[in-house]
């Protein structure tokens, strides 16, 4: 029962940390400042010394994850500060069909048929829900970063997979300090303008670390007990919640095939779990 409550929460939350990044000046400075404010708790775990021989052997894994990391953290804010919400919130959740199939590719796990039939039901709703009009005008932009979130998205959910048989989740957490000079590599060769950012933005920032935080936290928490494409299906619920935060909060309505395709997503979430 945790484990699902620590899904939904995730799927509650997410939204809501995008729904902050919409608010966002520059993606880069939104991004290294979620990261900074959301690292801090967690730096602790490095002063261990045990930690550094782990870290060493999986490098590579680390690295992975923090590349992964830092790229959805810059595009998602990209793609959400720039076009509707609840056109492209749903187009960045369509990972779990990728997950599923890595996961059947390199960690050999079976999903019976109604799991197949709950994942490919979620995909089908967050699909419906981002068939607009308003895409057409910018078609190619929309597709190539929500593609190339969709993928980092992936990565991000395998190489944590990964790196939770070996660390615990405060450990995966803490690796983020290495993403923050990922962050300080790109403010100093676009000159962006960070500070302003946070004196002028500062609650969207702070949401957006909070609620990111909080919504990866229990969705690795939940991956502990979950196959990653179960938990990242069930996660999308969190494309119900961003249909009402559009309407409600950005004013870009109410339409019925939005609400229709929502229903499939929660019909596609409940079956997952069979």
């Amino acid at each position: 029962m945790i484990p699902l409550l620590a899904l939904l929460g995730s799927a509650f939350t997410h939204p809501l940390g995008g729904a902050c990044a919409k608010k966002s000046l520059n993606p880069i400075a939104m991004g290294f400042w979620a990261v900074v404010i959301s690292t801090i708790p967690f730096i602790g775990e490095l002063l261990q010394t045990q930690i550094w021989s782990d870290i060493l052997l999986h490098w590579p894994v680390i690295t992975l994850s923090v590349l992964f990391n830092a790229a959805y953290g810059i595009l998602f804010v990209m793609i959400l500060s720039r076009h509707e919400f609840q056109l492209t919130y749903p187009l960045t959740r369509m990972a779990p069909i990728l997950i599923a199939i890595g996961e059947i590719i390199w960690l050999h796990q079976a999903f019976s048929s109604p799991q197949w039939i709950g994942i490919m039901t979620v995909a089908i709703g967050a699909i419906g829900l981002s068939i607009d009009k308003a895409i057409a005008n910018v078609r190619k932009e929309i597709w190539l970063l929500t593609t190339c979130v969709v993928l980092c998205n992936a990565g991000i959910v395998f190489t944590a997979k990964y790196l939770l048989d070996y660390f615990t989740i405060n450990q995966v957490w803490s690796f983020s300090i290495f993403e923050i000079f990922c962050y300080l590599v790109l403010v100093i060769i676009f000159s962006t303008p960070i500070k302003k950012e946070i004196t002028k933005n500062f609650t969207p920032v702070f949401g957006r670390a909070f609620f990111n935080l909080l919504s990866w936290y229990l969705i690795l928490y939940a991956m502990q007990y979950y196959p990653a494409a179960i938990a990242s299906s069930v996660r999308n619920l969190s494309i119900v919640f961003g249909i009402f935060i559009g309407g409600k909060f950005f004013a870009e309505g109410h339409q019925l095939k939005r609400y229709i395709a929502g229903s499939l997503i929660v019909i596609g979430a409940a079956v997952a779990l069979l």
